[in-house]
Formats: C-alpha cells, structure tokens, sequence
C-alpha cells in the first residue's frame, strides 16, 4: 500500500495458522518502506516518484559526502601502502579509521543494491498481476537498522 503523504510503501503480511485443536493463530507484520528519492533519481523509476527541490539537495549533499568519503579512502589506502600491513595496523585509530570507512564503504553498496531493486520493480502491473514488494520491504529493514 502506498501512502502518497507521507511518501511511505507500507507492506503487510498476514499468516493463518489453523491448528490442530481447531482454533486459528494470527500474526501480522508491517513494514514501512521509504524510497530514498534524492536515489530515484537516477533510475527510470523517477517518473512515478518525481523529486523536489528538498530531494535534489539531498542528492547533492550525499554525493559530496561520498567524495569526501572517497578521498579518505584514498588518503588511508596510500598511508597502508606507504607504512606496510603490520605499522598500519599496530596503530589503533589507522584500525579504527579502517573500521569506519569499511562500514561506510558496505552502507553504500547496500544502498545502492536497494536503489537498483527499487528501479527493477514495475510500478504499474496490470490489474490481474499481483506485486510482489516483501523483498524490498525485508532490504529496506534491514537497511534502517543499519542506520
């Protein structure tokens, strides 16, 4: 279901289980899905989700917060290579900027695979076609816990 103000999928999953004795168990789950639209724009999905000013900018600062992110990847790769494996690890904040641009690093491609998956989805299935968004939901979960 998708809720135009507050630009959220929210995807639900309701299970019956009949038991033996006769009664029935219920259990529902509900997920909300953002759609990381200053991401949509890059991809052909943009035309049923159009971005605002407040999404471009929020493209824009992303991507200078990548280049940043980028250019300390380089300044800590050539600081390994020039010190050599071992004096790069025995320090502890080169482990820890290790550390934090690694998950940085693993944050983006995760974003980035959810973004391609979003664009893969077709939004406008025929009406005798049933889409299937619970993989998207379960990554998009996942990805908030994350953050």
């Amino acid at each position: 279901v998708y809720n135009p103000a507050a630009d959220l999928f929210c995807n639900v999953l309701i299970e019956f289980q009949f038991l033996h004795t006769g009664g029935i168990q219920t259990r529902a789950t509900y997920r909300t899905i953002s759609m990381l639209r200053q991401w949509l724009l890059l991809t052909p999905s943009r035309t049923f989700f159009p971005a605002d000013l407040s999404h471009k900018f929020l493209f824009a600062v992303e991507l200078i917060f990548l280049v940043i992110v980028l250019g300390m990847v380089i300044a800590e790769t050539r600081q390994l290579i020039r010190l050599g494996w071992v004096p790069y690890i025995s320090s502890v904040w080169n482990m820890i900027d290790f550390l934090n641009l690694s998950l940085f690093i693993i944050f983006y491609f995760y974003r980035f695979f959810f973004v391609t998956l979003v664009s893969l989805l077709n939004f406008r299935p025929p009406p005798d076609t049933y889409s299937e968004f619970r993989y998207m939901s379960e990554l998009t979960y996942q990805s908030q816990n994350l953050t």
